[in-house]
Formats: C-alpha cells, sequence, structure tokens
C-alpha cells in the first residue's frame, strides 16, 4: 500500500471538513437544549431557542471555512422557489401522517411548556429560521458544494446524505429512515437552484408544521382530560 501523499491534494477542503466535524460534536454534546437546561438554567423554551441560535453559529460558522461557493448566493431563484415548493409538498403530508401516531407529541413540539400563543409560534418561527440557515450551510452548502470542488455533484450528493443521516441517527427510527430520501431531494434541490435557499424555506415549513402539529395534539389531550 502507497502512503498517504503529503501535503493532501487541496489541504483547505482538509482542513475545512475536520473543523466542520469538531463543530458538529461541539453543537451536539454541548449547545443541546437539555444540556443548556441542566447546566445553565434555561427554561423549556429558553433552552429550545438557545440551542437554535447555538447551532446557527457553530455550524454556520463551520460552514464558512469551507474554501470556495457554498450557496449562499440567490442561484436560480425560480428554481429555489419550484425546489421549495416540492420539498413540501412531499414532506408535509408525511408530517400530517406522523402526527396521527400516539408517540409523535413524545418529539413534537420541541418547546414543552405553556399555551403556543401568536407570540410563541412568532418566537419558534424566527428561531427555526435563524438555525435553518445555519444548518443549511453546512449539510446542503459546505458538504454538497464544497465537495463538488473534488468530486462529481452526485457523488457529493450522496456523501453529504450519509453525513445527515448519521447526524440523525439518536431520533426516532422512521424519522431518521426518512433522512436517506429527504437528504437526496434537499441536497439536489440545493445543488440544482444554485442555492440553499429552497432547501432553507422547505426545512422552515416542515419545522414548524411538526411543531404546530404537535403543539395541537397536546393541547386536544389536555382538554380532553
Amino acid at each position: 500500500m502507497s502512503p498517504l501523499p503529503w501535503p493532501p491534494g487541496d489541504p483547505a477542503l482538509v482542513v475545512a471538513l475536520v473543523v466542520m466535524a469538531a463543530a458538529f460534536v461541539v453543537f451536539h454534546y454541548l449547545c443541546r437544549a437539555e444540556v443548556l437546561r441542566a447546566r445553565w438554567g434555561f427554561g423549556s423554551e429558553g433552552a429550545v431557542h438557545g440551542q437554535r441560535l447555538a447551532g446557527a453559529v457553530v455550524l454556520g460558522g463551520a460552514a464558512l471555512v469551507m474554501p470556495g461557493e457554498i450557496g449562499l448566493g440567490l442561484g436560480v431563484p425560480t428554481r429555489a422557489a419550484l425546489g421549495a415548493l416540492g420539498l413540501a409538498a412531499l414532506a408535509l403530508p408525511t408530517v400530517w401522517l406522523a402526527s396521527r401516531r400516539a408517540d409523535f407529541g413524545e418529539h413534537y413540539p420541541q418547546i414543552r411548556e405553556g399555551r403556543w400563543t401568536r407570540g410563541r409560534v412568532a418566537r419558534n418561527a424566527a428561531s427555526w429560521a435563524i438555525y435553518l440557515v445555519g444548518y443549511e450551510a453546512f449539510f446542503r452548502g459546505a458538504l454538497v458544494f464544497g465537495l463538488a470542488r473534488v468530486v462529481d455533484p452526485w457523488t457529493a450528493i450522496a456523501l453529504s446524505t450519509l453525513v445527515y443521516v448519521i447526524a440523525h441517527i439518536h431520533k426516532p427510527g422512521r424519522e431518521t429512515a426518512g433522512t436517506v430520501p429527504m437528504g437526496v431531494l434537499f441536497a439536489a434541490v440545493a445543488w440544482w437552484s444554485g442555492s440553499i435557499w429552497g432547501a432553507v424555506a422547505a426545512h422552515w415549513l416542515i419545522a414548524n408544521a411538526g411543531d404546530l402539529l404537535g403543539a395541537g395534539r397536546t393541547a386536544s389531550r389536555a382538554s380532553a382530560r
């Protein structure tokens, strides 16, 4: 076996990927809502918003280390809009069906305290938006556009999907399984449109729908008692 070449062919890419790996470990183990509650005394809602803001900074900041274009420009806006609508049309019925299961309320909404007033809905939507910009810059921006510098686009999409699935391995089995096709589709839309914004918009719609459906189920159970 021949030794590994040194220096590597693209040192900047290698450094960026290592930084991204370290950033995800920091986010997963130090910035999760349960850690913020246990270590820093955050309330339920504050911990969720804190996790999302930390994710935007840690994951989004790591994505910016990737050299070259990572899909933060406008790309082709019509393709981004069409991609977002297509992704939402595929995912939202699945989210609605999942919300009919008894275990859905165990995981959604992420904010577990109090009544969902208009203010809470607005705060939830805003923190999702901030988080998902950094999140999509990490998974669909840096990984897809960054890796496409050294491999073909479909291989970059497959590799980004692999990382995306691994990042969800702690979630319920059905949700983790769903990240396989959705990871491919989100990444494909980002590449097709030349930007992450279609994926951001679709992910924002799906995330808010899950929380609102979960909150509705929780309220229904409470009123039935």
